[in-house]
């Protein structure tokens, strides 16, 4: 199970959104982390063959998704904006986009409850869905992406909406899922990549900046995150960021990250510290030679 991308590029008029894009994911959850405007959800349309460019630069099994029959069916994409017809049922909802996406006849019930079973909304399969709330609303998408049983998982800021336990639910269910399908994730959310993901892709204005595994991410910020109280923030060598406050023991404290030594221990650091590192190292490094 191979999906790969060939020096994608994408544009919208003069704006290069995509810039050579070229990596390759397998069986397993990987973790699309970017901020608003990287390209994250026009890489996710190239993915579906929903731009042009992305039948031509997509890859599956070694064959351009274009010139591959099964492809599509083997597909479940949940976009970030999915619209609903808000009049029908839960059920109905889903048996309509089953038809759509060419569920077998035969498969279609069974396809649902299992999907509706997969995402806790088996209880509401008779509910209008313009009655569910925001975060149910999105865990129908979910549902509707799982039909037919699909090797690849395309979701697009998944868990936006959900609430704790509706995320945690996400969670538990990626974790069994990605056992059997590649599963691909495009969030900005940290956290869920460092809970269920096990390769990462950083990517910044149209670029991938990283492509690798969970723990090995980590070892980027390594030596380079330091926490000091807030008003000793003064005596760091320049150039450093203060990530945020928090408060400990009575102090408020600052966690920061920087590329020079300081003379205090540095901290154990988190996929987050490592993400910031990676998308703002330029800026930091930039800063150092100034200095």
């Amino acid at each position: 199970m191979q999906l790969e991308i060939r020096g994608l590029e994408k544009a919208f008029g003069r704006k290069q959104v995509l810039k050579d894009i070229s990596f390759s994911m397998e069986e397993g959850c990987y973790g699309l982390l970017g901020s608003n405007g990287a390209g994250k959800t026009t890489l996710m349309r190239c993915l579906c063959g929903i731009y042009p460019e992305g039948l031509e630069h997509v890859y599956w099994q070694g064959k351009k998704i274009v010139n591959h029959s099964s492809y599509l069916p083997s597909l479940g994409y949940l976009p970030q904006s999915c619209g609903l017809y808000k009049n029908l049922s839960v059920e109905e909802h889903l048996q309509l986009l089953a038809l759509y996406k060419g569920v077998p006849q035969a498969q279609i019930t069974q396809s649902i409850e299992t999907s509706l079973a997969l995402t806790g909304l088996t209880e509401r399969a008779k509910s209008r869905v313009g009655s569910l709330s925001g975060g149910m609303s999105r865990r129908l998408g979910i549902a509707q992406a799982l039909l037919g049983d699909p090797k690849i998982l395309l979701l697009d800021e998944p868990t936006a909406g959900l609430d704790p336990e509706e995320r945690l639910r996400f969670k538990n269910m990626i974790s069994e899922l990605k056992k059997t399908r590649l599963i691909l994730i495009s969030t900005h959310i940290v956290e869920d990549v460092d809970a269920v993901c096990d390769w990462v892709i950083i990517m910044k204005e149209g670029k991938i900046l990283r492509e690798l595994k969970r723990n090995d991410l980590r070892s980027e910020a390594d030596g380079c995150v330091y926490t000091v109280n807030e008003e000793k923030l003064d005596s760091l060598r320049e150039p450093y960021v203060a990530i945020r406050k928090f408060e400990d023991e009575e102090a408020i404290k600052v966690r920061v990250l920087s590329p020079v030594p300081q003379n205090i221990q540095p901290v154990q650091p988190t996929i987050e510290d490592a993400y910031l590192m990676v998308i703002d190292n330029q800026e930091i490094f930039r800063n150092e030679a100034r200095s």
